[in-house]
């Protein structure tokens, strides 16, 4: 199989950019989807935007999780969008499922992983963007025997 590896760059903090080697197979890359305006995390319905305030801020996403919104970039490339978009969805998992409330030094890499994990299937599979089932290549067709 033909791998095609796709850099992306990703703003992680202010100022500071890393690139991002993902290695997809060609014949299963995505090369664009449609993000719904309204996506639900968890319980909550959080607003999709895009909002010039974050460019002003040479950001290419916030969340803010008291209004329940999500701010993309007006100008930002598309490989940074859909970048921040997957980034601010784990602010959003990190919020609405609980790990907000805890110090991180008091939580296992397994217990953080467990809920972002879990939110993002949540919200990815509400959005369309994650299967309901996976099989490995060599395991046949989903639903098989």
């Amino acid at each position: 199989m033909n791998n095609a590896a796709h850099a992306v760059r990703a703003r992680i903090q202010e100022g500071v950019e890393v690139l991002l080697d993902v290695a997809v197979p060609a014949a299963h890359a995505v090369r664009a989807t449609v993000v719904p305006t309204r996506i639900r995390v968890g319980p909550f319905m959080y607003t999709v935007t895009r909002a010039p305030s974050v460019d002003s801020r040479h950001l290419f996403a916030e969340t803010d999780n008291v209004l329940r919104e999500i701010h993309l970039s007006k100008t930002a490339r598309p490989a940074e969008t859909a970048v921040s978009v997957l980034h601010e969805l784990m602010h959003t998992a990190w919020n609405v499922y609980g790990l907000s409330t805890f110090e991180i030094k008091d939580l296992s890499q397994e217990q953080i992983v467990d809920c972002l994990s879990t939110g993002l299937a949540q919200v990815l599979g509400d959005i369309g963007l994650w299967p309901r089932e996976i099989v490995l290549e060599d395991e046949g067709q989903p639903g098989g025997v």
